[in-house]
């Protein structure tokens, strides 16, 4: 008798789980409330965001790879680039001093006149053999600049 109470109990228990698997089926394997297409876009958005954190993870993680003199050298060309783009618009203005009104042209000159003074002043004062051959390049150009206008 009780082998047969077990085996009684052994299918109601596995049905019971027969049960369970089902109703667990039932649940994970139902519609999912949202659109696959938008779960598809989370994993891609997720993907990049994990991505982006492990580049900033490595980033960080390595040291800086300028120097003092990269960091001088980058901060050159800056200088170099913003002088050529100051000394083309110069040029320009150049082209169209003559169209100047008189009143115009002698406000620049006395603007010039002004620079000139002050560019004297420094270049007297200047111990620097390179420094004063930059005030004298400095002084030919406005001179030249004078003249055009």
């Amino acid at each position: 008798m009780s082998s047969r109470l077990r085996r009684f109990g052994l299918r109601i228990a596995f049905l019971f789980v027969l049960v369970a698997a089902a109703a667990t089926i039932r649940v994970t394997a139902g519609k999912p409330m949202l659109p696959f297409a938008l779960l598809e876009s989370f994993d891609r958005a997720y993907g990049l965001v994990e991505q982006r954190v492990d580049a900033l993870e490595q980033a960080a993680a390595r040291p800086p790879a300028t120097s003092l003199a990269t960091w001088l050298d980058r901060l050159a060309a800056e200088v170099d680039r913003a002088c050529d783009a100051a000394a083309a618009r110069l040029d320009t203005e150049l082209v169209l001093a003559p169209a100047l009104p008189d009143a115009r042209r002698a406000t620049v000159r006395g603007c010039i006149e002004h620079h000139l003074a002050v560019t004297r002043y420094e270049r007297a004062r200047a111990t620097d053999p390179d420094l004063r051959a930059e005030y004298d390049a400095t002084l030919d150009r406005l001179r030249e600049i004078r003249e055009r206008v």
